[in-house]
């Protein structure tokens, strides 16, 4: 049933176009009660963690006017906004506008991404499944799936979450990114084709989900959406067998890293196994700090070779 905003947001009189932005808790709405500049005026109100909305506030000057204001679309980077406006100097009736945004109206800047997923090999555009996940919640967020004709997808990034990105097709190795807005304060738009790896002998494919603690083996919970994925690839692929292969950047002894790359491998192999994928399907190898993939000589680079690869057999 739905459920009345209240007397923050309702009036005696008419509210009316509601928008709510991209960032799932800024509301623009029309109304022609709350104390406005004339006729119609278009009003703003935010959500706060209890799920309660703020009391109505005039977007004043120059969204507002002596006439009448009735929509609002604010841009994903909240930057500009457009409206309908029956204003002096139109052409008449109610005209479109465009005009920047000041901070005191604007929502929460929204990262977003802007996808095409196609094959690796033949550049088809594919319908895929795309999924974000809440790392720390463990809660898909988005579910999406691209566009059959063109293999296109957009979906909205929220600053403050750690999120794991998964693009999934059968037929194919899914596509794996792990995308961390923890601290990210600025708006930073993702555009992006994503190539699916299909699922054949000698292909290969990082996990950018698996955590463990620094010097550790043991798989951290924030793992296990990744590892279902992989244990749900197995046993929608029966005939598939796999290798774990562990990697480490070159900070530590050869022995030290190859040793704690089998670990961590291990760890890959024995959830696996409590998936209930045979172990004859199964096999893992330490690589140490061998086989780079990046320069050892940044902190993003070193991250890049810490890492948990599938290689098919």
């Amino acid at each position: 049933m739905p459920v009345n905003l209240g007397n923050n947001i309702n009036t005696s009189g008419n509210e009316m176009a509601p928008y709510i932005h991209a960032d799932t808790k800024t509301l623009y709405f029309s109304s022609d009660t709350h104390a406005g500049l004339g006729g119609y005026d278009l009003f703003m109100s935010k959500k706060d963690e209890n799920g309660e909305w703020s009391k109505a506030k005039n977007l004043g000057s120059p969204v507002n006017t002596k006439e009448n204001e009735l929509n609002i679309f604010i841009s994903m980077d909240a930057s500009k906004a457009w409206i309908s406006s029956d204003r002096e100097g139109g052409k008449g009736g109610f005209d479109i506008y465009e005009l920047e945004t000041v901070a005191s109206i604007q929502p929460e800047p929204v990262v977003y991404v802007k996808g095409r997923v196609v094959d690796q090999i033949t550049r088809k555009p594919l319908q895929a499944l795309v999924e974000l996940t809440n790392i720390d919640k463990q809660e898909i967020v988005v579910s999406a799936t691209s566009d059959p004709i063109n293999g296109s997808f957009f979906i909205p990034l929220y600053p403050g979450v750690n999120y794991a990105f998964h693009i999934n097709k059968k037929g194919y190795l899914f596509y794996s990114e792990h995308m961390n807005l923890i601290d990210t304060l600025s708006y930073r738009p993702i555009n992006k084709t994503f190539e699916l790896t299909p699922l054949q002998k000698g292909n290969s494919f990082v996990l950018h989900n698996i955590f463990f603690d620094f010097d550790k083996y043991t798989l951290k919970p924030s793992s296990y959406t990744e590892l279902e994925l992989l244990a749900n690839m197995l046993k929608n692929n029966p005939e598939i067998h796999i290798r774990i292969n562990g990697h480490t950047d070159n900070v530590g002894s050869d022995d030290y890293n190859r040793q704690l790359s089998e670990n961590r491998a291990r760890a890959v192999y024995n959830y696996l196994m409590q998936e209930g994928i045979d172990a004859d399907r199964l096999t893992y190898k330490s690589y140490g700090a061998t086989k780079p993939v990046s320069s050892n000589d940044t902190p993003e680079g070193r991250a890049a070779n810490r890492r948990t690869e599938i290689e098919i057999l």
